[in-house]
């Protein structure tokens, strides 16, 4: 799909996944070369979607994943990272080549989301059990550890704000807020009544976090300084992934139930549901890729 300054979202293409198997997960996209890598989570494969090809899939990577879920390049290293749920691992593909280059272990299984800080050029996952959990920072010049952050619980999505970075913990039934420097937790925001809170959005400008709920089904609005609730907007079930859209204030909510909304951002407090987007149950992972 692509944005369009007065239709929102219009549909531009459909690529068929004919060899996938079982539940996609997170999806990252190489600009340069037009690839759509997308994590089969059932097929324990990353697929490589050629977007010149309207066949889609051009290669499918299997090499020892364990329940691949997060997916991540980095044009800047040419670096592919696929986080895995089953053991943990992070594996490194070079861009070129596609050839595993790295294989690192977290210090517990579920690795999941992925996230990469320009201005400091590191590549932070998320991983855990509800327990215990935390963030990897990787330094993809040496596909090494860098240092570890500790969190109460699995982190699910994360986003990297200037000064702290704002994690979901759905375990604990709150979002934690990581200082930047210090690389601590200044502090935890507990949900309350709203439960399994799996993505997120930050609006830097506003100084707002979007966290979206899947008991109940809702869009929370959060003050980024206080974790105060802002707003509330219902959704329709099973959500995985939230983007902003910064250039047209927008929010795109992709939920599991078969649906992606359009919310249109008035203020950091007022916002209204443009439209919904019949998609396909299960469909619960989306990209928005800001410069495409």
């Amino acid at each position: 799909m692509v944005g369009d300054a007065n239709a929102g979202l219009v549909l531009s293409d459909t690529i068929v996944l004919e060899n996938t198997v079982g539940r996609l997960d997170h999806m990252s996209l190489d600009t340069a070369r037009r690839r759509l890598f997308v994590a089969d989570v059932g097929k324990a494969s990353v697929e490589v979607v050629s977007l010149f090809d309207p066949k889609g899939i051009t290669q499918s990577l299997t090499e020892g994943f364990s329940e691949p879920q997060g997916v991540l390049f980095v044009p800047e290293f040419d670096r592919l990272f696929v986080a895995n749920g089953g053991d943990g691992s992070v594996k490194v593909y070079d861009g070129t080549t596609l050839s595993c280059v790295a294989n690192m272990s977290m210090p517990a299984t579920d690795a999941d989301n992925l996230r990469y800080d320009a201005a400091q050029k590191l590549v932070y996952v998320g991983y855990g059990d509800a327990a215990e959990g935390g963030l990897a920072a990787i330094d993809p010049s040496t596909d090494a550890i860098k240092h570890l952050v500790s969190l109460p619980g699995h982190s699910e999505s994360f986003s990297l704000g200037q000064t702290s970075i704002f994690v979901n913990i759905p375990d604990a039934a709150l979002v934690a807020v990581v200082d930047r420097a210090s690389g601590n937790v200044s502090s935890t925001w507990p949900t309350g009544m709203a439960t399994r809170n799996y993505p997120m959005a930050l609006d830097d400008e506003n100084g707002v976090v979007f966290v979206g709920f899947r008991q109940p089904a809702q869009l929370s609005v959060l003050d980024m300084a206080t974790g105060a609730e802002l707003a509330v907007l219902p959704i329709a079930a099973d959500t995985d992934d939230i983007f902003y859209d910064a250039a047209r204030r927008r929010l795109y909510v992709s939920c599991g139930a078969g649906e992606l909304h359009v919310f249109q951002q008035h203020s950091r407090d007022s916002y209204t549901l443009t439209s919904s987007i019949d998609t396909r149950a299960g469909a619960r992972t989306c990209l928005f890729v800001a410069d495409h």
